[in-house]
């Protein structure tokens, strides 16, 4: 999945830091072997997810 998204980003289809929580989500799969809890999801918004979406924003502005 890391390789779709890294040449996704390349061709500019996608942000990469717009990528990012879908890849800790992905990586947290095997590695705890469970499910990512709802509390773990929102963690991942709050503390990577959002700051990355505000950076971009501001850079825009």
């Amino acid at each position: 999945m890391r390789t779709v998204l890294d040449r996704a980003a390349q061709r500019g289809e996608i942000d990469p830091a717009a990528s990012l929580p879908v890849v800790v989500v992905l990586h947290e799969l095997p590695v705890a072997r469970r499910t990512p809890s709802d509390a773990l999801l929102e963690e991942i918004v709050d503390l990577l997810f959002l700051p990355l979406v505000m950076l971009q924003k501001d850079r825009r502005a």
